[in-house]
């Protein structure tokens, strides 16, 4: 056997994995299917459209009442209640629109 036809095999907890190398062509398979190439082709390959609207995860800190109406809301219409916070911080966003705080200055200067 020469280092052009070597054959290995791994055991998976769902079945045998067989790499096999030949010359320059390498594949891959998974109980007898192919599932990987040694080379892709992505000259015909299209940008994924919705690439803009891609979510991030964050971490934020939401007093119970605020999910509690959130989640009543989604029960009534079907949709998630952290689609719908989305859809209401976009709309703010969208909208420019700002909160409107007024700060009582009697009560900072009694907390000195």
């Amino acid at each position: 056997m020469d280092s052009g036809d070597v054959s290995d095999s791994v055991c998976w907890g769902f079945g045998r994995v067989h790499s096999e190398t030949s010359r320059n062509k390498r594949t891959e398979t998974l109980l007898g299917k192919e599932i990987m190439r040694s080379e892709y082709d992505f000259s015909n390959a299209v940008r994924n459209p919705y690439v803009k609207k891609e979510k991030r995860a964050v971490t934020i800190r939401l007093e119970k009442e605020v999910v509690g109406y959130f989640k009543a809301m989604s029960g009534e219409s079907g949709i998630p209640y952290q689609n719908l916070i989305n859809l209401y911080l976009r709309d703010c966003a969208e909208h420019g629109r700002k909160l409107d705080l007024v700060w009582n200055e009697k009560a900072k200067e009694s907390d000195k």
